[in-house]
């Protein structure tokens, strides 16, 4: 006979913010608890649900859509009937994404994550509000899996021992810290900007405390990246041609413009004041594409949340 399961306080927290008053909580629970000791599994029982009771759990996992159990996935159908906090879902295809039904959620860190990257990624959030917390998942999914587009091949995920091993960690976070400079190039050094920087760095720091700590990572270190620093570079460099072009920043223009600040501090001929005045011109040329690139920067994030 299994245990049963007890919903957590921020399960219930969840449920009651989803409309459920304490009579379908219990009901939830105790659907919870039936599916999880079902002898044909999840989706069997899924099956033998009535209207009323799939109906209490899509409410209870706030889907939006009816459940149809002929249309999920066994990593969507197991999730129903998990807690709503997501404390214990399952990742099946280690994508980083959680099916719900037959919607999709990030969660991070990724669920086939090694407990210390929980503990670490807790540590580092601590003190944040919820919409950072809530960006920075994003921002850290991206990272890891990338964002897929229509067209492209699915990337191959990494097994969760191998994605957090020290060398593709350290890639990790040599992604992250090109990018924070390149914010910074670009913004200067905002209060988010500055909110990335500690969280890096804390986030960094106590994962490598955990993976030293960490008995089931013994041998972590002997694990080699699969991205050589030729191809890590070549990334980047693709990484920054598509960013610009998604910002509408003209590279060639911005390396020009600096040509000519350099070219022009070095001319003999020209007199202090007529350097500066030729400088200014050119610097509020410069200022004017990263003013436009922020600006869309700063629209595009905002339609994420």
């Amino acid at each position: 006979m299994l245990s049963s399961v007890q919903l957590s306080q921020n399960s219930i927290t969840l449920l009651q913010r989803r409309g459920l008053d304490q009579t379908q909580i219990n009901q939830f629970s105790h659907i919870v608890n039936q599916a999880a000791q079902h002898e044909q599994g999840y989706a069997d029982y899924l099956a033998h649900l009535n209207s009323s009771e799939l109906k209490l759990v899509q409410q209870a996992n706030a889907l939006a859509s009816s459940i149809n159990p002929a249309n999920l996935s066994q990593e969507g159908t197991i999730n129903l009937f998990k807690q709503p906090d997501k404390s214990d879902v399952v990742d099946l295809n280690n994508d980083g994404l959680v099916e719900v039904g037959i919607g999709k959620t990030i969660v991070f860190p990724p669920v086939n994550a090694p407990d210390y990257v929980k503990a670490a990624w807790q540590q580092a959030t601590q003190g944040l509000s919820e919409s950072e917390s809530v960006r920075l998942t994003l921002q850290m999914h991206i990272a890891i899996y990338g964002v897929q587009m229509d067209g492209m091949q699915k990337q191959h995920h990494l097994p969760a021992t191998e994605q957090w091993n020290e060398a593709n960690t350290q890639a990790l976070f040599d992604e992250l810290y090109s990018n924070l400079d390149f914010r910074v190039n670009l913004e200067g050094w905002s209060q988010y900007n500055l909110m990335l920087k500690d969280f890096y760095s804390v986030f960094e720091e106590q994962l490598a405390k955990g993976r030293e700590q960490s008995s089931n990572t013994a041998n972590y270190s002997d694990k080699k990246s699969n991205k050589s620093p030729d191809s890590t570079s070549q990334t980047h460099e693709v990484l920054q041609l598509l960013l610009d072009a998604k910002l509408g920043i003209n590279r060639e223009k911005l390396k020009e413009l600096d040509e000519k600040i350099a070219a022009i501090s070095q001319d003999e001929n020209l007199t202090a004041e007529q350097k500066q005045n030729l400088i200014n011109a050119l610097e509020k040329q410069k200022e004017a594409i990263l003013e436009q690139a922020q600006q869309r920067l700063m629209e595009q994030e905002n339609q994420l949340f």
